[in-house]
């Protein structure tokens, strides 16, 4: 097996719990590719996914393995999801509710983008709910 990013890890958990032998090889540091730590000065930054949104998709990986993705992670909800920030000071955070983060697009841009971001959504939402079913196929 290569790599430790989440696809490797991903990988290994599953020939793992299909009954294989798997070694992980990594050639940075630490595990994780994406899903890593990240130092900004001394201060760790997560340096990976922000928003899990498909925790469904963890547990039927776990599973073969008699494991929830909660049995490993304390899960909690966040109102908000992400705070970017711009050289200039501004910032915009973006929000669970998709409304509250409209009403932020619209202050800190225009209403023409905050409805682009309520399509975005709407779309979004609608080619989940086609393709939902056939994330890790053949569980």
């Amino acid at each position: 097996m290569i790599g430790a990013g989440m696809g490797g890890l991903a990988a290994a958990m599953r020939l793992a719990g299909l009954g294989y032998a798997v070694t992980v090889v990594e050639k940075e540091a630490s595990v994780g590719g994406k899903a890593r730590h990240v130092m900004a000065g001394d201060v760790p930054v997560d340096g990976g996914p922000t928003v899990m949104t498909m925790k469904w998709a963890f547990d039927r990986l776990l599973s073969p393995l008699g494991m929830q993705l909660a049995d490993l992670v304390e899960l909690r909800s966040a109102d908000l999801l992400a705070r970017h920030f711009w050289p200039d000071g501004s910032q915009l955070d973006l929000f669970a509710d998709i409304d509250t983060s409209v009403e932020a697009i619209r202050d800190f841009s225009d209403a023409q983008n905050a409805k682009g971001y309520r399509d975005f959504c709407q779309q979004s939402r609608a080619i989940f709910e086609t393709l939902k079913d056939t994330y890790i196929a053949g569980q």
